[in-house]
């Protein structure tokens, strides 16, 4: 009981340190509190609500990039830097005007999502304490180890970054504030997005290891032997009631997943459209050099852009990654259910099962940006094969300009 007592302990420190950081970027304006609990062992439980607060800071926060850019754009604009170019100076300007139009999107979009930020986390509480009755627990320890691991990680690449500006390019807060700081902001709410899909994928971890467990034999590890030996393991309402709870907790869950999607569909948009461009521009940088006369070829510039090009794809890779095996995890409830069902021999049981069946046919989750791709793997070969295209383009434009400008002077000499 005290370490039950100690990990509950833990879970909720690390529950207020993550939601402390998001709170503070401007992606979280709902506040977090304590519920009473019925079950003393279970320590603290937490629930979401709404608060004015967060949305006049989030209102605050959107005040303050409107100030800043009248300050940082010019700045930004006069910035003098090894092998600029007219196209590197449009971008840079273009790029920083851009990104901090998505940070005021993206800020006003969580302050009027706001209820259904709330209706997210206290969904997430709800769905654990189902599992906590059931007497199966999730893992948390191992789910927020890794976010841990990803959160300091990109706290890593984040300080990096700025130490590698300053020394490539002399450039101070001001400047990384229309620079590096929408990119870094961008990139925060999709480790937010990759923390709750991580939350997600432990809760459909947790669910099919209970299908699992209603078939087990208590002598036999192996699974599919299991299922030979325990045709009749249905049989019993006793059985059959943790079943469709389960089968609860899974309705819940698909509908969960679809209230994720649909609050991070248009903020992933518009985040993942930014990094894609900041990832164009970055890549056309690292090659400017090879690609334009009298370029210089300097170390740390490179380095810094070789930073920036794993601090861009750091949060992507994460995402499509977690996503693919949430998605993974989806599909193989459907392998178990199918597998129970012709297992089983009860009629009552047949029936709870083909009707599991139904609903998992019905239910088609998916992870996309607003409906326009679908957040998974494919979504990386499609970033690569973008940005080898507009590369291309950019390349060729690069020269063509070289080349008008070196006929023109031909022609002109006596």
């Amino acid at each position: 009981m005290t370490r039950e007592l100690y990990s509950a302990r833990c879970i909720y420190r690390a529950m207020l340190l993550f939601f402390l950081l998001f709170k503070v970027i401007g992606l979280a304006t709902v506040s977090l509190r304590d519920k009473i609990s019925n079950n003393k062992c279970s320590g603290k439980t937490l629930s979401f609500r709404r608060s004015r607060f967060g949305m006049l800071y989030n209102l605050m926060l959107c005040c303050s990039v409107v100030v800043t850019n009248y300050i940082t754009v010019p700045i930004l604009n006069g910035q003098d830097y090894d092998n600029k170019t007219t196209i590197t100076m449009s971008i840079e300007v273009f790029e920083g005007v851009f990104g901090s139009l998505v940070v005021l999107i993206i800020l006003v979009c969580y302050c009027g999502n706001q209820l259904d930020f709330e209706s997210i986390g206290n969904y997430l509480i709800h769905v654990e304490e189902q599992f906590h009755r059931l007497r199966l627990p999730i893992n948390f320890h191992g789910v927020f180890g890794r976010l841990i691991i990803v959160y300091i990680g990109q706290l890593t690449l984040f300080l990096a970054l700025l130490v590698t500006e300053y020394l490539a390019f002399n450039e101070g807060p001001l400047v990384w504030l229309l620079d590096v700081g929408p990119s870094a902001f961008a990139s925060w709410l999709l480790i937010q997005y990759i923390s709750v899909i991580s939350l997600l994928d432990a809760n459909f971890n947790c669910l099919n290891d209970g299908i699992q467990n209603l078939c087990r034999s208590s002598n036999n590890s192996n699974y599919m032997r299991s299922l030979n030996q325990t045709r009749r393991v249905f049989v019993s309402s006793s059985t059959m009631k943790p079943f469709l709870q389960l089968r609860d907790i899974h309705d819940n869950l698909c509908d969960l997943s679809t209230e994720v999607s649909r609050f991070y569909s248009m903020p992933a948009l518009i985040a993942i459209t930014f990094l894609f461009f900041t990832l164009l521009y970055n890549t056309y940088y690292l090659l400017e050099p090879l690609i334009v006369d009298n370029s210089i070829l300097d170390l740390m510039p490179m380095v810094n852009t070789i930073l920036w090009l794993i601090f861009l794809l750091y949060p992507l890779v994460l995402l499509t990654t977690k996503i693919t095996n949430i998605m993974d995890k989806i599909q193989e409830t459907g392998v178990f259910v199918h597998i129970l069902l012709k297992c089983a021999i009860d009629r009552e049981t047949k029936s709870e099962l083909r009707e599991f069946s139904l609903q998992l046919l019905h239910r088609n989750i998916k992870f996309t940006a607003n409906g326009y791709f679908s957040l998974d793997n494919t979504l990386l070969q499609s970033i690569v094969s973008a940005v080898t295209t507009y590369l291309v383009i950019l390349i060729q434009f690069q020269m063509g300009s070289s080349c008008y400008k070196v006929s023109k002077c031909n022609c002109t000499e006596p």
